[in-house]
């Protein structure tokens, strides 16, 4: 970085009151609910105590949520190696037409909430009404899939989530310098033994990377679980904090936090084993990338192309076109009948009090939440790589830490952080009662403390392209840096922001991992009423919310991928 471009701590004025702001928010939004979490797992009658951990990890019932958990955890990840790494090397590697169609088409999957796919799997293969397992049994009469399953779940994770394995592994094919390829060709190689003996040990570690991400997101699962293996009774560690805090005893309440501890302990070493892994990544890539070269499939060119797109119907199309059909269907035991299908579902939900409420609600705490993190974001960026000021690495330090918590844990802390009054004292003079507990503002908060990771990272990526000698001048000009970060840096990194802003913005709108644990009587979101919709009252309804919601997280990823060229987005 050019000193130049570097600012003292004196010049800083009004950006560094925002920055101190800022890190005192985190820090009672992000850190003491983590360290209330884990101080409670110690504590039993007003002391100190082993007793809670003791109580849960005696419980037979504890291992063996633990034992599906690691289950579910596990086959997702192979699941996803399974699909998502061929894949990647099929679309960077070989001849098969419009791999770039390809690749963002399957790339889709990983942009709809996994519980609004599900929503769609649960329609076709329900053991008991599912319209798929009607027509095997019709047909071949053969007794029902139970999607119901430990293996349902993995099938419904690993369809959304390969894609995380495929771009990881795809990025990491782009990047490899193809030198290296060509003169184990040139050495009279086979191209599958080029794959075997020098593509795959360099791409292994992304493969690698990819894998422990989607073991991790097995782990912290929340939906799937609930909807897909709540029926079958098979519970993992998720569902059983929620049911626990559900039944609401201390008694229990002390288990939800001993399981959640628990689960943020495994969560933290897969993700200290990933960052190892993703730098031993870079450092086995090296070199420079150039262009790459392509294998010739010849006759499985067709068979490779088909299997590709089929993939894509299944993960994509299957059920979000199940979605559309359901929820246009006006008797729910008559299947997809053109007798059956109307608007009279989106009449019934749209004239609910509950969903227009929900809707507010959603968008409201949604467009909030990414306003606020595409703000602290692009501070908290422009602070550490702009600036020289002690502590500057803070905000971006406190922004990553709880996205990679599970959302579980994370609302875990929250209960016992904000279920009472709080009061901040401020040198003997300023009081300030802090009560979050059933309202809208708990949400905000957890919604801003996940997503915020999304605003540092897009800021950083778009910082790099600004040419600091634009900074310089108008700080030559006499500028402060915070006029010089609104009026030269925010509008040249407009499209990223609008871009991250959108980022934030799609995922909040159906978050239901920490929203089903923190949401009040009033502040019922799209998530929530969708989870109660499908549960309890109409499957029709809930593909209602499910089909929207889809249509708009698709529909906002294609919009952030044009305003950036593609840069950013799935």
């Amino acid at each position: 970085m050019n000193q130049a471009a570097k600012t003292g701590a004196g010049r800083f004025g009004g950006l560094v009151i925002v920055s101190a702001l800022a890190s005192a928010v985190l820090i009672l939004f992000a850190i003491v609910p983590l360290v209330l979490l884990i101080s409670r797992s110690f504590w039993n009658d007003g002391g100190l105590s082993l007793r809670p951990l003791q109580l849960a990890f005696t419980d037979a019932d504890t291992w063996g949520y633990a034992l599906n958990t690691l289950m579910l955890a596990t086959g997702t990840s192979a699941a996803t190696v399974l699909l998502g790494a061929p894949t990647a090397w099929l679309l960077a590697r070989s001849d098969v037409p419009r791999p770039q169609l390809l690749r963002t088409a399957l790339a889709m999957p990983y942009a709809i909430p996994p519980y609004v796919m599900a929503i769609g799997w649960i329609t076709l293969l329900n053991p008991r009404s599912g319209l798929l397992n009607a027509a095997i049994e019709q047909t071949l009469g053969l007794g029902p899939i139970n999607l119901y399953s430990t293996g349902g779940m993995i099938f419904v994770l690993s369809l959304s989530y390969f894609p995380l394995v495929m771009l990881q592994t795809y990025a990491a094919l782009m990047g490899l310098d193809p030198s290296l390829e060509e003169a184990a060709r040139t050495s009279g190689a086979s191209p599958w033994r080029v794959v075997i003996d020098v593509t795959l040990p360099l791409v292994s570690p992304a493969i690698a990377s990819g894998a422990l991400l989607t073991f991790l997101i097995g782990m912290a699962s929340f939906g799937v679980p609930y909807l897909v293996g709540h029926p079958g009774r098979v519970e993992v560690l998720t569902t059983a904090i929620y049911n626990a805090i559900d039944v609401g005893t201390e008694e229990h309440l002390a288990r939800a936090v001993a399981l959640a501890v628990l689960l943020g302990t495994v969560a933290a070493g897969a993700l200290l084993l990933n960052r190892v892994l993703v730098g031993r990544g870079k450092a086995l890539q090296g070199g420079k990338a150039g262009r790459q070269n392509r294998v010739a499939l010849g006759p499985w060119r067709t068979p490779a192309t088909v299997a590709l797109w089929a993939l894509v119907t299944l993960a994509l199309g299957v059920p979000l076109l199940v979605l559309v059909g359901t929820s246009l269907m006006t008797a729910w035991g008559r299947g997809l009948a053109m007798d059956n299908l109307s608007l009279a579902n989106y009449a019934q939900v749209f004239g609910d009090r509950r969903t227009l409420s929900a809707i507010a609600t959603s968008v409201g705490l949604a467009a909030s939440a990414a306003t606020i993190c595409v703000l602290l974001g692009t501070i908290a960026s422009y602070m550490r790589d702009r600036t020289t000021l002690p502590g500057r690495r803070i905000i971006p330090f406190l922004a990553e830490l709880p996205y990679a918590i599970p959302g579980t844990v994370l609302a875990m802390g929250f209960i016992l952080a904000f279920s009472q009054e709080l009061w901040i004292i401020l040198a003997d003079t300023v009081y300030i009662k802090i009560l979050l507990f059933n309202t809208a503002w708990i949400l905000l908060a957890a919604y801003c403390v996940k997503y915020l990771a999304f605003g540092v990272r897009t800021a950083d990526a778009a910082l790099t392209q600004v040419d600091v000698s634009l900074e310089e001048a108008a700080r030559t000009s006499g500028a402060s840096p915070l006029k010089v970060l609104i009026e030269i840096v925010a509008p040249l990194l407009r499209p990223a922001l609008v871009a991250a802003w959108v980022l934030v913005f799609l995922p909040a709108l159906g978050e239901i991992t920490m929203s089903i644990l923190l949401f009040g009587p009033e502040t019922r979101t799209l998530g929530v009423l969708l989870f109660d919709y499908q549960t309890y009252e109409s499957p029709p309804k809930a593909a209602v919310l499910a089909s929207l919601l889809a249509i708009t997280v698709l529909s906002g990823n294609l919009l952030v991928k044009r305003l950036t060229g593609g840069k950013l987005g799935i």
